[in-house]
């Protein structure tokens, strides 16, 4: 007897259904969140390195100041010289520093002299530690109170000089930098030979008898000069310009700062917390570094806790 045909009808294999469009979400986050961790390596990397800083805060006596390593800057002390030559005690006393009000900090101290733009001190080194090989990017910055005004000579100070050793000013040799007063509005900036290779001139006389903070970048394309006090952030003043230049330090670098090498243009105040660093900060890197310097100091019902100076923009 025949089986009955009851044969059903064949089924096909049922294949699972892949959600593609639900993965994509996913794999765009994850793609999302290496991009993000490989950019803040990035980021990371290309924030300036700290060289050298004099904080110019040991108390002496003596006539040298050592630099501060502290945070990754080289050790070179600066001797201290009169412009005869002899080795002078010129520390600032207590308090007498940018953030002197608030945390007690010195300064160098040059306020014995006359006048700014003649024959007068310097703080000077020349050292190992400082062949810092070719540089073709940076951050310089440092503070000063300057005393005296515009001299009817025209000559102005020279606040730092460095490079390869055998410079005497700024823009007169390769392989250096330097920064100077140019007029009473107007500060010179130079590398190698360039006369200047960045000026930044401002529209009214810079200020005497105040803290003046004072910025320079070079990025290998543009030269940036920012400048703030102690009161007032950083704000850039000029951007200039230039590109492919190189500061080769070789293996021994030297620097002089408050005067040129051969102490005939003096500053007349005060110095203070003056940096290096390899690569070009932005302007937050910068306002950071003005901010920390000036002691970030606490306001208590809108006065520093000392009851004296108004926090700014609130004395009204």
């Amino acid at each position: 007897m025949k089986e009955p045909n009851t044969t059903s009808p064949i089924r096909k294999p049922v294949q699972p259904k892949v959600h593609r469009i639900a993965l994509f979400p996913r794999m765009l986050a994850c793609l999302a969140i290496t991009a993000g961790v490989l950019l803040c390596g990035l980021a990371a990397q290309a924030q300036p390195v700290l060289k050298l800083r004099y904080g110019f805060d040991d108390a002496g006596p003596g006539t040298s100041t050592p630099s501060d390593t502290s945070g990754g800057g080289v050790a070179a002390t600066l001797q201290m010289l009169s412009y005869a030559g002899a080795l002078t005690d010129y520390h600032g006393a207590a308090n007498s520093g940018v953030a002197g009000a608030i945390t007690g900090s010195r300064a160098l101290n040059f306020s014995s002299n006359t006048r700014s733009g003649a024959n007068g001190p310097v703080a000077a080194v020349t050292n190992a530690t400082l062949g810092f090989g070719q540089v073709s990017a940076f951050t310089v910055t440092m503070w000063w109170k300057k005393m005296d005004g515009w001299q009817s000579d025209g000559f102005g100070p020279r606040m730092f000089v460095m490079g390869a050793p055998g410079f005497d000013d700024i823009n007169t040799t390769a392989n250096s930098m330097g920064l100077k007063y140019q007029a009473a509005g107007q500060l010179y900036f130079s590398m190698n030979t360039g006369n200047p290779t960045a000026a930044a001139t401002f529209t009214s006389d810079l200020p005497t008898n105040r803290w003046l903070f004072v910025a320079i970048t070079y990025d290998g394309t543009n030269v940036k000069i920012y400048e703030g006090t102690d009161t007032s952030v950083s704000t850039l003043i000029s951007t200039t310009a230039v590109s492919g230049q190189i500061i080769d330090f070789g293996s021994t670098g030297a620097i002089c700062i408050g005067n040129r090498r051969a102490k005939t243009r003096d500053f007349d105040g005060w110095i203070d917390d003056f940096r290096f660093y390899t690569g070009a900060g932005d302007a937050t890197f910068v306002e950071n570094l003005r901010s920390t310097a000036a002691g970030n100091p606490p306001v208590v019902n809108n006065v520093y806790p000392d009851g004296t100076i108004l926090q700014q923009a609130t004395n009204t």
